[in-house]
């Protein structure tokens, strides 16, 4: 029986592209031009971002280092050379904006539904501590979250989909895996990861792929993937 549901935070609770969208153009209008647009400029960003951080979970370069040449990456991969203090004005571009993040549709009444059925609702996040706990302020995540369930990967010295992290979890929550689902947008990170560690997941995706049976585009189809492993947990 399910007695506890996680939560990733990045692209998940709240979404990143608006933000991201933004810092984009304020780096065309004021800094580096591209010729690209931003449904170009994102996914290369994004794969370049994620292979830093795990260089940075690795000990391989500092946090300051990891920001600085996923941007750099970026705009090499689009053929312009900048220099390591406009990579950092993106990064202070980035900083500033995403104070501004909101949650997804549906996401702060799942939050609250969870609390009222009486589980344990979690967080678990990739991500430096700094950062994540910046943007758990900004959503205000307390009101829903225990502050003892806010798990981030730099503060547990381990990230997704790494088992390590999800055995702590359960450690922490003093649960058994099949005790604990949880929802995330990254196949690798937060849906194959959980499953082989032994808990029931929901992919959160707008690109419906393949049969994996819990997949949903938006928090209500969430819910209702949450009540179907509800109810197949009962039959079980």
């Amino acid at each position: 029986m399910i007695r506890a549901i996680g939560f990733d935070l990045d692209d998940t609770l709240y979404e990143r592209y608006d933000t991201y969208h933004n810092v984009f153009q304020a780096m065309q209008e004021d800094h580096v031009p591209l010729e690209v647009p931003f449904e170009d400029f994102n996914p290369v960003y994004q794969r370049y971002s994620e292979d830093e951080f795990f260089k940075f979970m690795a000990g391989e370069k500092s946090k300051l280092d990891y920001k600085r040449d996923r941007v750099i990456r970026t705009y090499r991969h689009f053929d312009k050379s900048i220099s390591a203090d406009t990579a950092m004005a993106f990064e202070h571009l980035y900083q500033t904006l995403r104070q501004e993040i909101q949650f997804v549709d549906g996401a702060a009444e799942l939050l609250q539904w969870v609390r009222e059925q009486g589980l344990i609702p979690f967080i678990l996040t990739n991500g430096p501590s700094k950062d994540q706990r910046a943007k758990i302020q900004y959503l205000q995540l307390e009101q829903y979250v225990n502050p003892e369930h806010l798990f981030i990967s730099d503060e547990l010295e381990c990230s997704k989909p790494d088992p390590m992290i999800f055995q702590k979890i359960e450690q922490q929550l003093n649960l058994k895996p099949d005790e604990i689902l949880y929802i995330g947008d990254s196949w690798p990170n937060d849906v194959e990861g959980s499953t082989q560690a032994g808990w029931e997941a929901i992919w959160y995706t707008d690109h419906q792929e393949g049969d994996y049976p819990y997949q949903a585009k938006n928090y209500q189809e969430i819910k209702s993937c949450i009540e179907q492993i509800f109810e197949a947990s009962q039959i079980n």
